[in-house]
């Protein structure tokens, strides 16, 4: 899928099977007219279990003007209260490639950078000078010194009679939404047929995306909670569901009447952590044979 810069699609495709070794875009929108701006690719890959991963493509710029400069970071995506701030890196353009051919700082001419609220609105954030530093950061605050609301803002640098467009940068206070649900019914891991697995449900969603997700399984002793018996993790979003057979991370067995605890963990793009909440279910009286036979 091809995003905008208020992370909505405007174009979507789909493949079953196999990815064709190249992909195309004519930096249209659905109704055919020039989509100028800067845009995202996301490609997302499921399995027939339900496993899901996406990675992304960023800086795509579709534009009508001639471009020398330009503002690149290795995430737009940012919280204040998951890092301390953001940073920019002023770059020169190597022609319609889109390729750094170096700093801009080489662009003859005074600069100045703003963090707007629309693109060519006022400037909330503001720096200038003369010797154009390798780096611009931000640290989400406007030039009174307050935290600025959550939402899409624009980065804009122009150095001398270059300009950059406009770079969205998404500032997400809120963090994922996070639930887990586990069945009633005592796991039995015995191999008898009832109850051999847990059914875990999974529930994790945000504003923009999501990075990365941990299912901890514990067994609870009597005082405090252990490590974990068991950890599945992965990228982007959880399955919504899956089953588990009991086995820990090393393949130990679980005993009868065991306590056992779930927490899923989800942690956005922007860097934010959330927790579900602690369920707590129990093991039933195993029935293992002692021996073959």
């Amino acid at each position: 899928a091809f995003l905008n810069a208020s992370g909505s699609v405007v174009e979507r495709r789909r493949w079953e099977g196999e990815l064709p070794a190249a992909i195309e875009w004519n930096g249209r929108g659905f109704f055919g007219r020039a989509a100028y701006g800067v845009y995202r690719y996301r490609l997302t890959a499921e399995d027939a279990a339900g496993n899901r991963n996406s990675a992304y493509l960023n800086d795509i710029i579709i534009t009508d003007q001639d471009l020398e400069i330009d503002l690149r970071s290795e995430k737009y995506f940012f919280s204040p209260e998951a890092r301390s701030n953001i940073e920019l890196e002023p770059i020169r353009l190597a022609g319609l490639t889109g390729r750094s051919a170096g700093s801009a700082s080489s662009v003859p001419g005074d600069w100045s950078f703003q963090i707007t609220r629309r693109i060519g609105g006022r400037a909330l954030f503001e720096q200038s000078g003369s010797t154009l530093p390798g780096r611009l950061i931000w640290n989400g605050l406007n030039e009174a010194g307050k935290p600025v609301s959550g939402g899409v803002y624009y980065a804009h640098l122009t150095k001398g009679d270059a300009r950059s467009i406009y770079k969205p940068i998404y500032i997400d206070r809120k963090g994922p939404s996070v639930s887990i649900g586990v069945g009633w019914n005592d796991l039995s891991p015995d191999g008898d047929g009832w109850q051999d697995r847990q059914r875990i449900s999974l529930g994790a969603s945000d504003n923009y995306d999501l990075e990365s997700w941990t299912l901890s399984i514990a067994v609870e002793p009597d005082e405090t909670i252990s490590a974990p018996h068991r950890i599945f993790q992965g990228e982007g979003k959880p399955p919504s569901r899956f089953y588990w057979d009991g086995l820990g991370d090393n393949g130990e067995q679980l005993q009868s009447l065991e306590r056992l605890t779930f927490v899923l963990e989800a942690r956005d793009r922007a860097g934010n952590v959330r927790q579900s909440r602690t369920v707590r279910r129990s093991t039933a009286i195993l029935l293992r044979p002692l021996k073959p036979g």
